[in-house]
């Protein structure tokens, strides 16, 4: 099935500009209450371990619906879809600001999730409809940039927030930006509502899905980002507990890893047209690995290394993992929809929907590993990018 467009194409050159932001907002949904999630837990009575849920279940949330916000795009129009979602992340992220206990938080993250799926879903199709190739890879680039933005400025500005004001005040951010949003989606022209002759929606995804050629480089992407999320999960704890950082300071890390992550989505932009996706992608993997492996050594020798030389070694662990998964990201995702071309909002619904779906799995995993102890963590992030790698050089 080849879906058609349905409208002229934007000529108000805000269509990719919207994308970066629906893509900023939805990592600033993760990275902004980071710093403040061991007061959260504090506050609702949470456990280390139960707070991490409240981080999977807004990865669960923005997972579990992409598929339908993929078909929705096409049945109902790429601004109906962005609507209703912004609506949804905006209303849950007031409700998770006044949540009273554990559970309503967890619950209230779970619906900011579903509405950030169908967010950052209607902003990559928004990107798919109108490039293909390396050069997908290089606007996906783009995408990468806002990502940035969110992971190390959203850790940064929480940080901050903590300091100054409540947490509270961290998510009536997010719901002033979604609202910003909103106006700029309407005032933004894209595809409408379409017939989709030939084939249903389950046919199309199942279609897509037979490929191998699209499920290596999914796979792989989403492995690699599986050990990002779990970084991610255990940092409030392993900074600000086990390595003795405040929520100030570990808010600060941020700027490094916004950093790392912006020097990959800068080497993507500048060497994708010359060097070509499968390149970079395998790239991106070997550095990841290389992480793994120095964080392993970092952890057996951790009682002979002073606790300064253990926190450089970590952060750049974390640095070279962002920056690692920069590379990776947007040339596995043109790899996984360059194998599929015609599928469009299709193959890229499926594609997000793979990568939230494994990565979520690796995700939950922060849950029953113990926060403190780095070699598990490094057994761990080694074993899924070896893996990746494995997958990303079959033919």
């Amino acid at each position: 099935m080849q879906v058609k467009s349905y409208c002229p194409a934007d000529r108000s050159g805000t269509t990719l500009p919207l994308s970066c932001a629906l893509v900023f907002l939805t990592q600033l949904g993760v990275t902004l209450y980071l710093p403040s999630l061991p007061d959260i837990a504090q506050a609702l009575r949470l456990a280390p371990n139960q707070a991490s849920l409240s981080l999977l279940a807004y990865f669960l949330g923005s997972a579990a619906p992409i598929l339908f916000w993929g078909a929705a795009a096409d049945r109902f129009g790429r601004k109906t879809v962005l609507l209703l979602s912004l609506a949804l992340f905006g209303l849950a992220s007031l409700a998770a600001a006044g949540a009273s206990d554990g559970a309503g938080f967890i619950v209230a993250r779970l619906l900011q999730g579903v509405g950030a799926g169908g967010a950052s879903t209607v902003g990559r199709i928004l990107v798919r409809d109108g490039a293909s190739g390396a050069q997908l890879a290089r606007n996906l680039s783009y995408l990468s940039f806002s990502f940035v933005s969110a992971l190390g400025g959203g850790q940064f500005l929480g940080g901050l927030m903590q300091q100054y004001a409540s947490w509270q005040a961290e998510f009536f951010l997010l719901a002033a930006i979604s609202a910003a949003l909103t106006a700029l989606v309407l005032l933004t022209p894209m595809r409408g509502a379409g017939p989709t002759a030939g084939q249903s929606h389950v046919s199309a995804y199942l279609a897509v899905l037979r490929n191998p050629a699209f499920l290596r480089p999914m796979v792989a992407g989403a492995l690699g980002y599986g050990g990002l999320i779990f970084l991610q999960e255990i940092g409030p704890y392993l900074f600000q507990h086990q390595l003795g950082l405040s929520a100030r300071q570990y808010g600060n890390t941020g700027l490094l890893l916004g950093l790392a992550y912006f020097c990959g989505s800068l080497l993507v932009n500048r060497l994708a047209l010359r060097l070509g996706y499968a390149r970079l992608m395998r790239a991106g993997l070997q550095l990841m690995l290389a992480a793994g492996l120095l964080l392993g050594a970092a952890a057996l020798g951790s009682g002979r290394l002073g606790g300064g030389v253990l926190l450089a070694l970590v952060l750049l662990v974390y640095c070279a993992v962002s920056l690692g998964q920069a590379v990776l990201f947007p040339n596995s995702m043109a790899a996984a929809l360059d194998a599929v071309k015609g599928q469009g909002s299709h193959a890229t619904a499926l594609f997000g929907f793979s990568l939230q779906m494994i990565a979520t799995g690796v995700g939950s995993l922060a849950v029953v590993l113990p926060h403190g102890q780095l070699l598990p963590v490094a057994l761990l992030l080694s074993a899924l990018t070896a893996g990746a790698l494995l997958l990303s050089r079959r033919r």
